[in-house]
């Protein structure tokens, strides 16, 4: 789907957001929109296989040399049904590219993706199609581990609380770490914990629903939803410790969407 398009779809969903939601409530088949991320994605930047995206520059070895770490585009879908050629999905591989001599050579890749939209979602590979965009949200130190890390919203069909991968440079390659829903109590939360999402659960807690930056190792700024009757949006600063995110202050506090 063209950026264009994709970006109409997603302003749809962000000004009906309090239909959408009170439907959810009886239905439980359409919940929260996982990310206004995805309207920020240009989904045409790529044009062809092999074409690198969601590009991030660090020093991954620890060698002074800078690394470029990016998506490389693969199982492209197209769609020539109206005589013209139009990029309906692909995936991302996720690499790690070497300066050396002033050519760029692979210092790993993750393995090659299933086609289509099979596999584990908690796998290290990334999907940009009809389902949902699989984008890089947080890159850097996200738990304070001092190991270079990935925060990405795992693939989903539906509109519901984000579930997360969380992915870590181990030295040698990048490995999921983390797996789930950053959920936290309904009202007043104090931290957001790892944890397995059921629908049944949609109005009796609070979750991350997108991390807008890293402020310092450890301690992101995140966008923080829930829904009880309505839907509320608030804004914290969120700091990492024994595998939670703790609340540290309140940028703006959760209000309803009208």
């Amino acid at each position: 789907m063209p950026y264009k398009k994709r970006s109409v779809m997603i302003d749809k969903i962000k000004n009906n957001l309090k239909s959408v939601i009170v439907a959810a409530a009886v239905s439980a088949s359409f919940l929260i929109p996982a990310s206004p991320a995805f309207a920020e994605f240009d989904f045409s930047e790529v044009k062809k296989e092999g074409d690198l995206f969601e590009k991030k520059t660090f020093d991954i070895d620890g060698d002074g040399a800078i690394e470029t770490i990016a998506l490389r585009a693969c199982n492209l879908q197209i769609d020539k049904s109206n005589g013209t050629e139009e990029i309906m999905s692909y995936h991302g591989r996720l690499t790690v590219l070497k300066n050396a001599g002033g050519v760029e050579k692979t210092l790993w890749e993750a393995s090659m993706p299933p086609s289509g939209y099979e596999g584990k979602r908690d796998s290290v590979d990334f999907i940009f199609g009809d389902f949902g965009l699989e984008v890089i949200e947080a890159f850097g130190n996200i738990t304070a581990t001092k190991a270079v890390e990935i925060i990405s919203p795992s693939l989903q069909s539906d509109l519901r609380p984000v579930t997360y991968r969380l992915f870590r440079w181990d030295n040698k390659e990048f490995k999921t770490a983390k797996f789930g829903v950053l959920k936290g109590k309904l009202e007043s939360p104090d931290k957001f914990s790892w944890s397995e999402y059921k629908d049944a659960d949609v109005d009796k807690c609070s979750w991350v629903g997108k991390i807008l930056n890293i402020v310092s190792p450890g301690v992101v700024e995140a966008e923080i939803f829930s829904y009880n009757g309505v839907v509320i949006i608030g804004k914290a600063i969120l700091k990492y410790q024994n595998d939670e995110f703790i609340v540290e202050s309140w940028k703006e506090k959760p209000r309803k969407v009208e």
